[in-house]
């Protein structure tokens, strides 16, 4: 056994720290979000919380009432149907309704009967309680390889590792927590879990990374821990480093929140320092999107990617593509994270900088949202 020695937050350990805002009241805050998903390339829009697949929780007449409001419902694995055909307004709210389903052979069948029914249906979530299992990632694969235009929800997990394994076998959202909810015994039967505010900061940052989102499961008590849950899953870094000097801005992010932030806010800190200051926001898999641009164009490159060796190893990957749409003389920046905390994947990050330009500098900047530094790796292009 290994002690992990570093700090784990649950939501009852922490408090937001209250900033100036421009509203006026707490019931000012716009909820609507519009999320496009990896595999599916289907759109969602509405308020991003779900009902959960629990008995008396997951059901019809609760998905009635959270459809009015824009919220999705995670029907129990019992809708079969029979059960789901007795609903007179299910084309009216199917759309805000994802289907559950086990990882035993009738699960998938009922599964499968129902999308033969109900084939308008677009969410599929495959639940099991503990995530950390071979076979579960193979289902996923094997229901992603079945209903390639569904869009798929799979958990529970809690770390980034088996995140970003479920996104590669198909999972377009990730569902985060195991045992913090009230009613849930896999805790105290098991002793396996993970405090929830930790998890999500962690998976949500892995999922990102990859151009998909997560869910986090259970371990609110109040609306506050709801609050905390939402910036748990926030987007990242780079909307805090931009400089106010780039002039044109072409925005390749994975993460659709983070785009919609920077359509609002980072052209005004832009037409704060010039006049002719524009954003282009392209959001999908970065890498992909980059193989139409042309060759030097850019006189600035900024790598907002995750600090775990998957990244790192990513990045090294798409390097040559990165030098290629990279004017000569131009600069390269990667956030590397805080060495500090990781002074190995700082190193290692460095180290792939070195490899392809030789002359790597570190430096150090503080970020007003995560209320520490963060470390970041420029290179010139020769």
């Amino acid at each position: 056994m290994r002690i992990e020695e570093e700090l784990k937050l649950d939501y009852s350990d922490v408090l937001f720290r209250p900033k100036r805002s421009t509203l006026k009241s707490r019931k000012d805050v716009n909820l609507l979000r519009t999320y496009r998903f990896k595999y599916s390339k289907n759109e969602w829009s509405g308020i991003p919380i779900m009902a959960a697949n629990m008995d008396g929780v997951g059901e019809l007449s609760v998905a009635e009432k959270l459809n009015d409001h824009g919220m999705i419902t995670c029907l129990t694995k019992q809708h079969d149907v029979k059960k789901i055909k007795q609903n007179k307004n299910i084309k009216k709210m199917y759309s805000n309704i994802a289907l559950s389903v086990g990882i035993k052979k009738e699960d998938f069948e009922n599964l499968d009967k129902v999308l033969k029914e109900f084939s308008f249906f677009k969410f599929i979530c495959i639940d099991v309680a503990n995530g950390y299992s071979e076979h579960f990632t193979n289902f996923v694969k094997s229901v992603r390889d079945k209903y390639p235009t569904k869009t798929i929800i799979a958990g529970n997990v809690v770390t980034a590792d088996m995140t970003q394994e479920l996104v590669l076998s198909g999972a377009d959202i990730v569902k985060v927590g195991i045992g913090p909810g009230s009613v849930c015994t896999t805790r105290i039967q098991t002793g396996v879990g993970y405090p929830q505010l930790s998890a999500v900061i962690e998976c949500a940052d892995a999922a990102h990374g990859l151009g998909a989102h997560v869910i986090a499961d259970g371990g609110c008590t109040c609306p506050g821990d709801v609050a905390k849950g939402f910036g748990g899953g926030d987007g990242g870094v780079a909307r805090e480093c931009i400089s106010k000097n780039f002039n044109f801005i072409d925005w390749y992010e994975l993460d659709p929140e983070v785009v919609d932030v920077c359509n609002k806010h980072l052209g005004d800190i832009g037409r704060k320092a010039t006049e002719k200051n524009s954003v282009k926001c392209v959001w999908g898999d970065a890498f992909e999107s980059i193989k139409s641009v042309s060759d030097d164009t850019y006189d600035h490159i900024f790598v907002d990617l995750n600090d775990d060796q998957f990244c790192i190893d990513l990045a090294a990957k798409n390097m040559d593509s990165l030098v290629r749409i990279l004017k000569p003389k131009g600069v390269i920046t990667a956030q590397v994270g805080s060495q500090d905390k990781k002074p190995q994947q700082v190193e290692n990050w460095l180290n792939v900088f070195n490899q392809n330009f030789g002359n790597a500098k570190l430096s150090r900047v503080y970020i007003p949202s995560f209320d520490c530094s963060w470390n970041f790796s420029s290179s010139i292009n020769h």
